[in-house]
C-alpha cells in the first residue's frame, strides 16, 4: 500500500515540531542535552508519522565520527535498532504497519580509515535522527503507543514527546517508568 502525504499532513508534522521548539525555549535549536531526545508524532487519516531525534551520545556513547572498529560496530548496531520499528513501537487499539523507515547516522558514521584521525572540533554535537511512516488499520481506534527506546538505548533518560491528532495536540515528557503515549 502506498501512503499519500498531503500538504495538511506535512503542516501537522511541522506544527508538532514548532510546538517542541516553543516549549524548549528561545534557544532550542542550540540546545543539545545528553540524555534527552525528541519524539514527534502526527496522525492524519490512517497515516502515522514519527520523527525521532537524539544526540548521538545517547545512542552510541560518542558524537565524533566513528574511529575504531568498536565504534563503527556501535553505530551499525544503533542504525539496525532504529531501522526496526516493530521493536521500538507497539500500538494499542489498532494495528499499525511500518511502510517506510529511515535512520540517519551520518554525523557519527565512520570507517576503519578514520581510526587514526583526530580532527574533530571539541564542540561537535552530532545528532541521530529516524523517521517512520506507519499505515494504521483504523487510526481513530489507536488509543496508545508504547515506546521501547529506553530499553534499547540506555543513554536516553528523557524523551520530549509531542503529537498532533485530528482532535488534539499535546506534549509530554517520557522516561523509563512512563513510556506510553495516551492518544485518546
Amino acid at each position: 500500500m502506498k501512503i499519500k502525504i498531503t500538504h495538511t499532513f506535512l503542516f501537522l508534522l511541522l506544527s508538532a515540531n514548532a510546538i517542541i521548539s516553543a516549549n524548549a525555549g528561545p534557544h532550542s535549536h542550540e540546545a543539545h542535552e545528553h540524555g534527552v531526545a525528541q519524539l514527534t508524532l502526527a496522525i492524519e487519516g490512517n497515516v502515522l508519522a514519527i520523527e525521532f531525534e537524539s544526540p548521538a551520545a545517547n545512542l552510541v556513547g560518542f558524537e565524533h565520527k566513528a574511529r575504531t572498529q568498536e565504534e563503527i560496530k556501535q553505530v551499525k548496531q544503533a542504525k539496525d535498532i532504529l531501522n526496526s520499528p516493530e521493536a521500538l513501537f507497539s500500538f494499542v487499539g489498532t494495528n499499525c504497519i511500518a511502510q517506510k523507515t529511515t535512520a540517519d547516522v551520518s554525523g557519527v558514521k565512520g570507517d576503519a580509515h578514520n581510526e587514526h584521525k583526530h580532527h574533530d572540533h571539541p564542540k561537535n554535537h552530532s545528532e541521530i535522527t529516524a523517521n517512520y511512516l506507519f499505515n494504521c488499520k483504523n487510526s481513530s481506534q489507536l488509543t496508545s503507543l508504547s515506546i521501547a527506546l529506553f530499553e534499547k538505548f540506555n543513554g536516553i533518560k528523557i524523551i520530549n514527546a509531542t503529537w498532533i491528532t485530528d482532535t488534539e495536540q499535546r506534549a509530554e515528557k517520557l522516561n523509563a517508568e512512563k513510556k506510553i503515549i495516551f492518544l485518546r
